[in-house]
């Protein structure tokens, strides 16, 4: 599977991504820092990226984290 993301900016750095993104065909959404609903209450429940493929009816859950570094 390859997604294509088009940068409205010149530089990556500036580029804000949108919270649904959507495949040209349609086939995939991808999800940022969106609430997952569950039967039970979660204090974190926004993980960071959701792609859910259509098709395949599966989900993707991706929560980055960055540890601390000196500098």
């Amino acid at each position: 599977m390859q997604i294509i993301i088009i940068l409205n900016n010149e530089h990556w750095c500036d580029h804000v991504p949108q919270s649904v993104t959507r495949s040209h065909e349609g086939k995939v959404t991808i999800l940022r820092n969106q609430k997952v609903q569950t039967n039970r209450t979660i204090p974190n429940n926004k993980p960071d990226v959701i792609i859910h493929d259509h098709k395949k009816g599966t989900y993707v859950y991706i929560d980055v984290a960055v540890p601390e570094t000196e500098m």
